[in-house]
């Protein structure tokens, strides 16, 4: 029964929202049926994944249930999701692996941490530049659609459907927003230029001077902060690969909260902010509402992870059970 669940699950994924259980509850049903024909133990995975394969892909049914022709063939799509999969996987590695040698090829010396920030800096380059390889692709899918013949259609050989393979179904407490994660990845790469490339943005002019808001003591933890940063980046892009969550990157996440929380402490019992700037305009109460303000994200970030781990290990529990 899981195997049809998991096609189930695959076919709804391209369905309109508000005829997504209806047609769901159809197809169970005829699958079902189907497999109540031939006989066919709903845990006799081998001989399910026959018929279900004779139902077709996952993307094609749900092309047949939504009564309108798309801008790309149904009979293409498969052909089309399998080439973006290529795409998708290997264009970032190879961008990447391009960012790294003009790092290696236009600096003399070499840091590791600089390395790493300047390929983290052409993350955005290469997100444009993976939509735009999307976009290509679409346009050149759609003009087929357009002239391409049943005869020529027929002699195309198609990436096999394979039942078997198919990913299993993310529980709740796994899944995951790929906006939020894009998000995730943008803002911190955002964060991690500033801080250390364009500190001087964040300054207050004085008589005349213009001086930096953030001091010496804070350059100092700014190594730590990275750190968390970089960590943060690396689980968004597992999870981003994987398309869930999972127990492993569950458990990066909450030691992510845990570190996060030290950092937030240190920084909330360490004057960061320049004195210059604090005691001529008279500001004592900022470093006050910072500390303040550090300590209950510290808090909130020790309870928040310590409670949405638990929670995977009382749906483990359940799972056993």
């Amino acid at each position: 029964m899981k195997l049809v669940e998991r096609y189930l699950y695959q076919v709804e994924k391209y369905l309109p929202k508000k005829t997504r259980n209806e047609i769901t509850n159809e197809l169970k049903s005829l699958i079902l049926e189907q497999l109540d024909d031939q006989q066919i133990d709903l845990d006799d995975d081998i001989k399910v994944a026959g018929v279900l394969k004779d139902f077709g892909d996952p993307r094609i049914v749900a092309s047949s249930y939504t009564r309108q022709d798309g801008v790309i063939i149904k009979e293409l799509v498969p052909l089309f999701y399998f080439i973006m999969r290529i795409i998708i996987y290997t264009l970032p590695i190879t961008l990447l692996f391009v960012s790294m040698i003009d790092y290696f090829s236009s600096n003399d010396t070499y840091s590791v941490l600089d390395l790493f920030l300047s390929m983290l800096y052409s993350i955005p380059n290469i997100l444009m530049a993976l939509m735009a390889s999307i976009g290509i692709l679409f346009v050149v899918f759609s003009s087929i659609s357009l002239g391409i013949s049943n005869e020529e259609l027929t002699e195309i050989k198609w990436p096999e459907f394979d039942p078997l393979k198919l990913p299993k179904i993310p529980t709740s407490i796994y899944k995951i927003s790929l906006f939020e994660v894009f998000f995730t990845i943008l803002a911190s790469i955002l964060f991690l230029y500033v801080l250390n490339y364009q500190q001087g943005i964040i300054a207050i002019y004085f008589e005349d001077t213009r001086y930096p808001l953030l001091n010496d003591n804070f350059n100092q933890i700014l190594l730590f902060i990275n750190i968390g940063v970089v960590f943060q980046i690396i689980i968004s892009i597992f999870h981003l690969y994987l398309r869930q969550k999972t127990f492993i990157t569950k458990t990066m996440e909450y030691i992510h909260s845990i570190y996060s929380a030290v950092i937030l402490f240190v920084l909330a019992s360490t004057p960061i902010f320049n004195e210059t700037i604090i005691d001529g305009y008279d500001l004592s109460i900022v470093p006050r509402i910072f500390t303040i303000l550090m300590i209950i994200g510290g808090i909130a970030a020790i309870i928040g992870g310590t409670v949405e781990f638990i929670k995977m290990f009382v749906f483990i529990k359940r799972e056993k059970i």
